[in-house]
């Protein structure tokens, strides 16, 4: 219909159909798009996976509306696709070859749960080298346009952190790496004291709240190192 033509509807002639045009009008707005069915949200969340696995942040952000959220048990959540985009960069930097499979999606109320097998290789930047396999789920809250609002995020946070550090013995370097990667002594500009160093373990403390604790064994003994694993280990129970 061209402007002209559209025009011709408001005419003396063809007021009677102005209020038949603007009822449509306000049902087409109103109107909302039909959940996803079975198949469909099946073939959403496959993909969703493959983005998980796909070593493309942008691609995985792009299931997200832009105001979305992002979070994992009651950590502190991503908010906004920028947010969740570096999530899962962090994410697939820490694990190059990590793998998300999925294992079963089913609505639950007004959510849906997409549940995952995830693998991967700690092989990152300051990783432990060593490999996780685990299972957990993901609560979506979809937008009529079928992106995710919200998703909270479930797994076994203390499984995790044991596969993260099997065999990450006290002082040894895998356990530096460790500790480097769970507190971050750094400025984030790639800047920071040297890993192992006076300097580094004076920063691990402050970061855990523990400088100047009389309790704190000497920073250059293999005590120092096993009192830090266990104030660490406190910190995911």
């Amino acid at each position: 219909m061209t402007w002209l033509a559209f025009d011709s509807v408001f005419s003396s002639r063809n007021t009677l159909v102005l209020p038949a045009l603007l009822s449509c009008f306000l049902l087409a707005c109103d109107a909302q798009e039909e959940p996803l069915d079975a198949d469909e949200l099946t073939a959403f969340a496959t993909r969703y996976a493959a983005a998980w696995s796909g070593q493309d942040p942008v691609a995985f952000a792009a299931f997200y509306a832009e105001d979305a959220s992002f979070r994992i048990n009651d950590g502190e959540p991503s908010i906004g696709r920028a947010a969740i985009e570096q999530t899962a960069r962090d994410f697939m930097t820490a694990f190059p070859d990590m793998v998300v499979s999925l294992v079963e999606v089913r609505r639950a109320g007004d959510v849906v749960e997409f549940h995952w097998h995830w693998t991967g290789t700690n092989s990152g930047p300051g990783g432990t080298g060593n490999a996780v396999d685990l299972v957990g789920f993901e609560e979506w809250t979809l937008g009529d346009d079928g992106l995710i609002l919200s998703s909270q995020g479930h797994l076994d946070d203390v499984e995790y952190q044991r596969q993260l550090t099997a065999g990450t013995e006290p002082c040894s370097n895998p356990w530096l790496q460790m500790v480097e990667q769970k507190l971050s002594t750094g400025d984030g500009q790639g800047h920071g004291p040297d890993l192992g160093s006076s300097e580094w373990r004076s920063v691990v403390e402050f970061k855990l709240g523990i400088r100047g604790n009389p309790d704190v064994p000497d920073r250059v003994s293999e005590e120092w190192c096993t009192y830090i694993d266990q104030a660490i280990s406190r910190l995911v129970e």
